[in-house]
Order: C-alpha cells, then sequence, then structure tokens
C-alpha cells in the first residue's frame, strides 16, 4: 500500500509541476506576442519619420537648373 501512495504522490506532484510549467509557458508566449506587438509599431514609426525625413530633405533642395 506503501508503494501506491507514493506512486500517487510522485504523481499529483508531476501534475502540479506540469500545471505551473503550462503556465509559465503561458505567460512567456503573451510576453512574447506583446513584444511582436509592439515591434510592429516600432517599425511602422521608423517608417513614418524615416518618410517624413525623406520628404523633409527633398523638399530643402534647390531646384536643378536645366
Amino acid at each position: 500500500m506503501k508503494q501506491v501512495a507514493d506512486w500517487e504522490d510522485r504523481q499529483a506532484a508531476a501534475a502540479a509541476l506540469e500545471q505551473h510549467r503550462q503556465q509559465e509557458l503561458r505567460h512567456w508566449q503573451l510576453l512574447h506576442e506583446r513584444d511582436e506587438r509592439q515591434l510592429i509599431e516600432l517599425r511602422q514609426e521608423i517608417e513614418r519619420i524615416a518618410g517624413m525625413l525623406l520628404e523633409e530633405s527633398e523638399s530643402a533642395k534647390p531646384p536643378l537648373a536645366a
């Protein structure tokens, strides 16, 4: 009977550990998703600023003499 109780204890501990690992995995997945969204937003902002700078430099150029 002791062996059965030990086995049940190990099974319960393994199940608790697996649940904890699954929760931790979900936590990291959510952080990754948030980071991906932020990266997309930053890239869009960089593209927007780069476009503004290009437009600004184009308008600051003197016209070419023909």
